[in-house]
């Protein structure tokens, strides 16, 4: 899951928070004091505490809590920013014009905020340079916008052991495309 310590966001995927089975916008925004969760540009939540002490990597695809709990999604373009996007930010990264526009861009805002960017067009690799990811069992296919990472909800996942402890000490923003099929594997 996207933030794995913390056990509310979790469980928005148990919850029914996290639509499944259509293609969707995730954002988790953190300025400091509240972590604000996002799905198709509406705030679904918002929690106030420390979310920016992280002792584990990024991982995609799995629970670290959990190592047998696997998602089953087809996901693209994970963005880490070392800021907190604001709402009309993130309701134009929805916009396909300007979607289209940055796709590819190493800093989509033009401020240097971008530090991690997973497109998963075809591998791991980090577009920024600086975190490439290692899959394991994940597959490649067409999606909405160029490629996309298909993870089989049995045994796929893409870690990468320094992003979030090395870059998650202060205020930053998460997004992802991704089509939640099934909460675990059947």
């Amino acid at each position: 899951a996207i933030c794995e310590g913390n056990q509310e966001l979790a469980n928005s995927v148990d919850s029914g928070l996290v639509p499944q089975e259509r293609l969707a916008y995730q954002v988790l925004s953190y300025d400091g004091e509240t972590l604000r969760f996002y799905i198709d540009g509406q705030l679904m939540t918002s929690l106030i505490g420390s979310y920016s002490s992280f002792d584990i990597g990024l991982t995609i695809g799995r629970r670290v809590s959990n190592d047998s709990e696997f998602l089953k999604m087809d996901f693209r373009d994970l963005e880490v920013y070392n800021r907190p996007l604001t709402p009309l930010e993130i309701k134009m990264r929805l916009d396909n014009q300007y979607y289209i526009d940055i796709q590819s861009s190493a800093d989509p805002f033009g401020d240097g905020s971008l530090v991690a960017k997973y497109q998963l067009d075809g591998d791991a690799q980090d577009l920024t340079g600086n975190y490439h990811g290692v899959a394991s069992n994940v597959t490649y296919q067409a999606g909405k916008f160029g490629q996309c990472g298909v993870f089989n909800g049995i045994d796929s996942d893409i870690e990468n052991t320094t992003l979030f402890n090395q870059m998650m000490k202060g205020s930053y923003s998460v997004s992802l495309f991704f089509k939640l099929h099934n909460h675990t594997a059947e």
